[in-house]
């Protein structure tokens, strides 16, 4: 069902565009990190939290704070 394209919006009702490589045991993000990181003004690593919400759609959590390790240990880790 995931599609090439990915729809990421947050809680504030900002969307992004992303592209991953269609692989559902290896995901990652192909094109448009740049885009995402450079809105948020990502500066090393930041956990983001996807929920799946449909058709390739997903509702995104930035953590920009401090992020509890018991919360970030029960999620898988890419680097981008």
């Amino acid at each position: 069902e995931l599609g090439e394209e990915w729809t990421l919006a947050d809680s504030a009702g900002n969307i992004h565009i992303v592209y991953y490589n269609q692989d559902i045991l290896s995901p990652q993000i192909l094109d448009g990190w740049s885009t995402l990181s450079s809105f948020y003004g990502f500066k090393g690593d930041h956990p983001i939290l996807f929920r799946y919400v449909g058709q390739s759609y997903f509702h995104i959590t930035v953590f920009m704070g401090a992020v509890c390790q018991s919360i970030t240990s029960n999620f898988d880790t890419y680097s981008f």
